[in-house]
């Protein structure tokens, strides 16, 4: 599920890169990213935790990213899911639910 995007194929995407990133674990263990570089791209896939909920964070650069500038993306990812969480939380607690 892609919760927000600006990746052209976000699904495709996603799924890719949450399969990579699952395949190098099995190898590697406890890894904190995987970067890719394909043509004159990077591709970064962090996986993120929030809410008891596995997620990925996918990047897509042209230039190779600083550890501060990975760090301030994922802060600021973090705090926008967060927001989603929260409201989806509470459309939740607001509707209810219907016994048939």
């Amino acid at each position: 599920l892609v919760i927000a995007s600006t990746l052209k194929d976000a699904d495709e995407v996603g799924a890719s890169a949450s399969s990579i990133f699952e395949y190098v674990k099995k190898f590697y263990g406890n890894i904190k990213k995987v970067v890719i570089f394909k043509d004159d791209s990077y591709m970064y896939i962090f996986p993120l935790k929030l809410y008891d909920e596995n997620l990925y964070v996918i990047i897509e650069s042209k230039i190779a990213l600083e550890i501060v500038e990975e760090k301030e993306i994922l802060r600021r990812v973090s705090e926008v899911l967060k927001k989603y969480f929260v409201e989806v939380e509470e459309i939740e607690n607001e509707t209810p639910l219907l016994n048939i």
